[in-house]
């Protein structure tokens, strides 16, 4: 592996496009623990969804959290469930 001095500017850039920021790296977490797509996940985050009783179990198991803990209190006010 070249290390990333030696690296030229525009493979160091196309190497930071293709990096995950910390919000998508936590999103792709999610959903791998939770065997759920990406876009549910975002719907989750978002409130629009709330993830079902199977998928809470494996994020509280994931995270070490109660399900209760997992969401901010009011997050699912307006949601659907999955």
């Amino acid at each position: 592996m070249i290390k990333n001095k030696k690296k030229p500017l525009d493979v160091r850039y196309s190497d930071a496009l293709e990096a995950l920021t910390p919000a998508q790296a936590q999103l792709a977490e999610m959903a791998a623990v939770a065997r759920a797509p990406l876009a549910t996940v975002r719907a989750w985050v978002s409130g629009k969804q709330k993830p079902n009783s199977t998928r809470m179990t494996l994020l509280a198991e994931h995270y070490k959290m109660q399900e209760d803990e997992l969401f901010s209190e009011h997050h699912f006010d307006n949601a659907n469930e999955e």
